[in-house]
């Protein structure tokens, strides 16, 4: 950690307002979880391996609740059985962290719960409609895709700040909620890169809709983004 200001604001932070506890017994306090503030860029320090609880042995297996909300991989969002690629997942969502110092998808509801429904909403608005296949592979897709395999769109423009509401009609009706954002990948960039094409491709070669599509470790290694 090269940014210390970071542990000083958490300190000050526990001081302030202390976070919820309970004693269970002389020997054992459980202590609800406080957010550390985002370092100041460009002083995340070196990467540090840790927290193996969510390790598993094996190649592949049947869906269960894994990964951090935020970080959550189309698979999983989609109840299906998973591999290690949803740890290419991972690292492409942590790239967008480090460099935009914020997430890239939230997956929250109007009431501050996360939703799978939200979720894969927000994925659809930035990379478009999950492959036919890999929608009917989930018994859950009827959720939120019609039968010809789309999502019915409802887009929110913002013309002049003036709200402006379009239903595209397709095959099926629209089967949830929020509606579809305009956003590419390309507007969220929000900092100044010499290397930005690089980047996002780097990010879209780890965030493909079907497992088998992303890139392995070894060759994310040899990436033209890592590599320059």
């Amino acid at each position: 950690m090269e940014d210390m200001s970071v542990l000083t604001a958490f300190v000050e932070a526990e001081q302030a307002d202390p976070v919820p506890r309970k004693v269970v017994s002389a020997e054992r306090t459980i202590y609800g979880s406080r957010k550390f503030r985002h370092p100041r860029a460009p002083a995340f320090g070196s990467l540090v391996l840790c927290d193996f609880g969510e390790a598993r042995v094996g190649s592949t297996f049947s869906y269960e609740e894994t990964q951090p909300a935020v970080y959550k991989s189309p698979e999983v969002l989609l109840q299906l059985q998973w591999n290690n690629m949803v740890d290419i997942w991972n690292v492409a969502c942590m790239a967008w962290d480090m460099l935009q110092g914020q997430h890239l998808f939230d997956g929250h509801d109007e009431v501050g719960y996360h939703n799978n429904r939200v979720h894969i909403g927000e994925m659809v608005g930035l990379l478009g409609h999950p492959p036919v296949d890999l929608q009917h592979r989930s018994a859950n897709s009827w959720r939120v895709f019609d039968d010809g395999g789309n999502k019915t769109i409802l887009y929110k423009l913002s013309l002049a700040k003036a709200q402006l509401w379009k239903l595209t009609i397709g095959i099926g009706q629209w089967r949830g909620n929020p509606p579809l954002s305009l956003d590419s990948l390309e507007d969220r960039v929000t900092r100044p890169s010499q290397s930005k094409s690089e980047f996002l491709a780097f990010l879209r070669s780890m965030m493909t809709w079907r497992p088998e599509e992303r890139k392995t470790a070894r060759q994310l290694l040899a990436d033209p983004w890592l590599m320059n």
